[in-house]
């Protein structure tokens, strides 16, 4: 559902909109660290400012962590194919995938052979 909202409002930029957000962020602290060594080289800088500066970037980092999980992030929490296919996960070994392989390969041959 989350996924179909997305396509609908971003589906028509051609580029990504998270390589946009990206870009916007990293101009961002370029930026704010800029103004953060003229403050600090203008010897301006006080206490006040400091405490002002860990607020703001504690905000910051805040808000782009939520931001992020809720755009992006949310697909590290759902659950695996496995279990939404109900599964049995197993140990494998490289004899059953050399076995794999093989009757994959003779299936595609098969099939190649008939177009």
């Amino acid at each position: 559902m989350y996924a179909k909202i997305q396509r609908f409002l971003f589906g028509w930029i051609p580029i990504s909109i998270g390589d946009i957000f990206y870009i916007v962020l990293i101009i961002i602290v370029v930026y704010k660290a800029s103004i953060f060594f003229k403050l600090l080289f203008k010897r301006k800088f006080n206490r006040n400012i400091l405490s002002l500066l860990c607020n703001r970037a504690f905000s910051f980092s805040v808000s782009f962590y939520v931001t992020f999980n809720l755009l992006w992030g949310l697909n590290y929490n759902r659950r695996g194919i496995a279990y939404q296919l109900n599964l049995e996960v197993r140990k494998y070994t490289t004899n059953d995938l050399d076995t794999l392989t093989t009757v994959l390969l003779e299936r595609v041959n098969n099939y190649a052979a008939s177009l």
